[in-house]
Formats: structure tokens, sequence, C-alpha cells
């Protein structure tokens, strides 16, 4: 087919933690809570589900954002919402069928073929979702849903513009070693508090500066004592 211009959009992709472990009883039960979750938090973030590309990855989904979608949508309300919406769902759920996810998210320019939209946008995306920083945190914080990576580029446009409900503080910089991708990304989990900042030591008080001699050859020091040419006065005390 002939060339077409690139068309920008904003991509998320998700997947389920130790979906291999399910049975297949569980993975449909599984799916089905996930993306009727993911489309709650689409719908309720102003990203219309039924005019987003997906693609069904079997344990999670690549969801491309219609055109015109406003970036910050997906990181707020989306991301808490989704977030929200998993913890209920695990309230009540059984052990197999419960949802912990990891979530990638990145924006460029894709190209449009006979099967969809592809391009090194989504290569990027896949080395993301599947990059160890993030697989550890999510394993590390159990009390998480959502465990977040965010592209550099994408953080630069979104995450540090000051968005209402977005807070830069709450995103940890990475580095991602996946295959022939070394990138810089920024991690982070729904719903736990900044990362703590390393508190400056408080400046030494300098020391007091000795007195010069005073006409006479009275030096007056930071005791209770004066000495006069050689003869030393302490309190009621004089020697010499």
């Amino acid at each position: 087919m002939p060339d077409q211009e690139p068309v920008h959009r904003a991509l998320l992709s998700v997947d389920v933690e130790g979906s291999g472990s399910r049975d297949s009883t569980a993975s449909v039960l599984f799916r089905e809570a996930l993306f009727t979750e993911l489309r709650n938090a689409f719908d309720t973030s102003g990203i219309p589900w039924n005019d987003c590309t997906r693609q069904d990855t079997g344990d999670g989904m690549i969801v491309v954002a219609p055109e015109g979608c406003s970036k910050r949508r997906l990181v707020h309300p989306l991301l808490p919402t989704l977030a929200a919406g998993l913890a209920h769902h695990n309230r009540y759920a059984s052990r197999a069928t419960r949802l912990r996810v990891r979530v990638a998210i990145h924006a460029g320019d894709l190209r449009v073929d006979s099967h969809g939209l592809t391009g090194t946008p989504k290569v990027l995306l896949a080395r993301l979702l599947n990059a160890a920083p993030l697989r550890e945190a999510l394993a590390t914080t159990p009390e998480t849903t959502v465990a977040v990576l965010v592209s550099d580029s994408f953080h630069d446009d979104v995450i540090t513009e000051g968005h209402p409900g977005i807070d830069p503080t709450t995103y940890t910089q990475v580095t991602i070693r996946e295959k022939e991708t070394e990138a810089r990304a920024w991690l982070h989990l729904v719903g736990q508090p900044p990362r703590p900042t390393t508190p400056h030591p408080p400046a030494r008080a300098p020391e007091p500066a000795e007195a010069p001699p005073a006409p006479g050859g009275v030096v007056i020091t930071g005791s209770s004592q004066v000495s006069v040419a050689g003869d030393v006065f302490g309190g009621n005390k004089y020697t010499r």
C-alpha cells in the first residue's frame, strides 16, 4: 500500500502480574474483569473506549487513544480510576482471579497499515511494559494494584507540566535495558506517597572568632577569665 503520513497517538499497554500461573478458567474470569475495569477507566477519563484502537495480548491489552485525545487523561483520572476498580474487584475475588497489573504509557508517531497501527512507539511501549524495574516494583509492593512506567518523552510532555491530579514527585527515574533498547523512563506506583527526599544537613555554625587584644595587653576570651600582662583574673580569683 502507498506510504501514508504518520499519525501521532498516545498509547497504553497493560499486563496482568502472574498470569502464567492461572488455569484457563481463571484466565477467562480475570480477563473479563480487567477489560471491564479498563473500559470504565477510559470512559470515566473522557476517552471513549469505542473510539480507541485495541489489541488483545492474551493476558493484557494495548490501547491506542483516538486522535485529539489529551495525553494527560491517560494518567489522571485514568490511572487512579483503574487502581480503585481493581482494588474493589480484589476485595471480592478469589485468589486465582485477583488482579495486579503493570502499565506502560508512551506517545509517538505511528504508521497505518492493513493490519492497524504500527511503528517504533509500539516497540518502546513493549520494552517499557517488560522492563525489570517495573516488574520488581510491583512484586515488592503488595498493596499496589497498578505500577506504571512512562517514557522519558511522555514524562517531559505531561508529568512535569503541573496538571491537576498529577504529582511529579511520585515518579522515580529508572533506566531500562530490554533487548536492544536502553532508555530512561519514570516509575510510578498508583496511590503511593511521593518518594522521600533527602534533607540537606544544617549549616554548621561558625566558630566564634577570638577577640583581638585590647589596649594595655588585655585579652578577652570565651571563658570568664581575663589576662592582663601575664596576670590571670578568673571570677573572684587572682593568680600570677
